[in-house]
């Protein structure tokens, strides 16, 4: 009878073995859930902001437009004017949406916004040579998510702008 419940000294080796190792992998990860929830292990950890835009630059002006809101609740685009072709021309003599700004931003917070920049030039002085001229403009869009602020996207773009004097 003794044999029939608790089996031979062969059969009976293999089950401890079996039970101590479930018994160790019930534990561990038994320990590693209470450890998550006790340390609260990713809580604080900032989520990068992600949004859908394109940048196009045609003619004397830089387009960004919002393709998607991705999880961002604001999208702001920076423009900053880093170099104009034309050694008469000063960048502060270059216009952005007619004020007299070497840098200017806009901010926009649904999908199918545009922010547009056009660049002119106030006059003041005369180019060399030829009517027009090529300012290259840095552009940097940067996504909020209410907590953070993340660069998104950033491009170098080059506007054609005319002879204004």
């Amino acid at each position: 009878m003794k044999e029939k419940l608790v089996g031979s000294e062969e059969e009976r080796a293999v089950s401890p073995v079996i039970g101590v190792i479930l018994m160790v992998a019930i534990t561990v990860i038994l320990a590693a859930v209470i450890a998550a929830f006790v340390l609260d292990l990713g809580q604080g950890m900032d989520e990068e902001a992600q949004a859908g835009t394109t940048i196009e630059s045609e003619g004397n002006g830089v387009q960004i437009s919002l393709t998607s809101m991705g999880n961002v609740e604001s999208v702001e685009s920076q423009v900053k004017i880093t170099d104009v072709e034309d050694s008469a021309i000063d960048k502060s003599e270059v216009q952005i949406n007619t004020n007299s700004v070497n840098s200017a931003s806009k901010t926009a917070s649904k999908t199918g916004a545009t922010m547009a920049f056009e660049f002119t030039h106030d006059g003041t002085t005369t180019f060399n040579d030829p009517d027009t001229t090529e300012v290259t403009v840095e552009v940097t869009v940067i996504g909020n998510t209410g907590d953070s602020e993340t660069v998104i996207g950033s491009s170098t773009e080059t506007v054609v702008i005319e002879d204004q004097s």
